[in-house]
């Protein structure tokens, strides 16, 4: 596996647990106002983490095209 394809899996992990813990401090409700805004924060940055590692591509082919 590539350097390319490593950095793709770690930001689709890592937006996944941002989404996951995010919307886990939202559902326990209850809380202060300004956790709950930071848990929505950690969701929509999770959210644009991980649509950067899915739509980003890191195929050799792609990366000769683009020069």
């Amino acid at each position: 596996m590539d350097d390319a394809t490593r950095v793709q899996f770690k930001r689709l992990f890592a937006g996944a647990v941002l989404m996951l813990v995010g919307i886990e401090v939202v559902q326990m409700g209850g809380m202060n106002r300004n956790l709950t805004t930071l848990a929505l924060y950690a969701v929509i940055f999770g959210a644009g983490v991980f649509a950067h590692g899915y739509f980003t591509p890191t195929s050799q082919s792609t990366r000769n095209e683009r020069e």
